[in-house]
């Protein structure tokens, strides 16, 4: 990869889409590697770093690989480049752009998550059962053992609850950095309100709290500081010999791939593990931003995963523990090496199953969804600014600020 001047790099977006179709995939193998158990560790999700048996150093090997928690922090910084790149395209923020800008984001977030919700609760009451298997982990046993109630569904469906589709939670703090984010990219155009506005952030993210949503509006901020400020910092970077660029790109993908397992792997998203994962995702999507790209993620497929990789993370729990609960009952006993062979077939088998309908869901509903989201904000937009009286006069062309240059043959990513 070569550095782009400092420029937008062509097909930038489709860079973008094709890491938020890596980091789906991830999750879902990263998922079905816990549910069969590979020998007497019994939770794998919170398994310490050990190198002592050889299944056992496969098995942390692939986990690590496919690290589900490193993907969504991945996912949350993308998300904020993609956001501060929409309101980049605004020609000013005020009312009616915000308006637009939370139609659009209300559009993209809460049909799927709707949706998903109902098909969920269906799943509960018509399909699992209280049921425990001799061969699948805790982890696995921990979901899908109750019947919903009704206030259950509607809280699931509005983003409070991940009770009946657990992947769910990051779509909350999905819903609270859109809601903020507007703020954040303000913070971000000027350079004496960046250092201030890190330190704030990351008193947050290590503060104690009822709820940890908070802990992520690190990944979104320092996600809108990458179009604007990334192109020196990553200029700066290819100025260093090869060896050390080397050396960087390994010590990120280590720091996403197994930094939990050697720091607090009995704590789920631990904030020591969330700053670490959160710099070292910024550092490779700045990269993959402001160089010239990688060749994987110049794959059709793989962009075309990452179109629909918001149906994959949001079904792909279902189809999962639908397929280990009729797979379960054929296994009381397993060994390592089989267990893993299992869990990567299981991943796979979903993967497949995931991309089949969330191509379909994609295309069907939430595409018509965002597109019913865009007109509804541009018409919410045009009566605000009426009622301003600030709409340009019959005839006039406006031109949109672009302070970013961009490759117009290329679609900027979804919001």
């Amino acid at each position: 990869m070569s550095y782009s001047n400092g420029t937008h790099p062509q097909g930038f977006s489709n860079d973008l889409h094709a890491m938020r179709g890596l980091a789906a995939s991830a999750v879902v193998v990263f998922h079905a590697l816990l549910i069969f158990r590979a020998g007497p560790h019994d939770d794998p999700h919170r398994l310490p770093l050990d190198l002592g048996e050889g299944w056992l150093v496969l098995n942390q090997l692939l986990i690590g690989l496919v690290n589900g928690h490193a993907a969504v922090i991945l996912f949350f910084v993308l998300s904020g480049t993609v956001l501060a790149l929409s309101l980049d395209r605004t020609r000013r923020l005020d009312v009616a752009s915000l308006a637009s800008f939370y139609t659009r984001r209300s559009f993209r977030l809460f049909p799927l998550l709707i949706a998903v919700a109902l098909a969920s609760a269906a799943l509960h009451i018509h399909f699992f059962d209280d049921v425990t298997f001799g061969a699948t982990t805790s982890w696995m046993g921990e979901y899908y053992r109750h019947l919903p109630t009704g206030r259950e569904i509607f809280l699931n469906a509005i983003g409070l609850s991940n009770s009946l589709n657990a992947p769910a939670w990051t779509i909350t703090v999905e819903i609270a950095a859109s809601f903020v984010f507007p703020l954040l990219y303000v913070l971000s155009l000027r350079k004496r309100y960046i250092l201030p506005s890190l330190a704030m952030l990351a008193i947050m993210l290590f503060a104690p709290a009822p709820r940890d949503i908070h802990t992520y509006f690190l990944c979104f901020y320092l996600g809108a500081l990458i179009p604007r400020l990334g192109g020196e910092a990553v200029a700066a970077f290819y100025r260093t010999p090869r060896i050390l660029r080397t050396l960087a790109l390994v010590l990120a993908l280590v720091v996403l791939g197994w930094f939990e397992r050697i720091s607090f792997p009995e704590i789920h998203m631990a904030p020591l593990e969330v700053f670490a994962m959160t710099l070292a995702a910024t550092f490779i999507v700045g990269i993959v931003y402001h160089g010239s790209g990688w060749s994987l993620l110049r794959s059709r497929f793989l962009m075309f995963v990452g179109e629909i990789s918001y149906g994959i993370y949001l079904i792909h729990f279902g189809v999962l523990f639908g397929l280990a609960h009729l797979l379960a009952p054929r296994f009381a006993v397993l060994s390592p090496p089989e267990a893993i062979v299992l869990n990567l077939a299981l991943g796979a088998v979903t993967l497949l199953v995931t991309i089949l309908l969330a191509t379909f869901s994609y295309y069907s509903f939430e595409r018509p969804c965002q597109r019913l989201g865009r007109g509804l904000s541009i018409q919410l937009s045009e009566w605000l600014e009426a009622r301003r009286g600030v709409l340009p006069p019959e005839g006039t062309v406006v031109v949109r600020r672009v302070p970013i240059k961009q490759d117009e043959r290329h679609r900027p990513p979804a919001e």
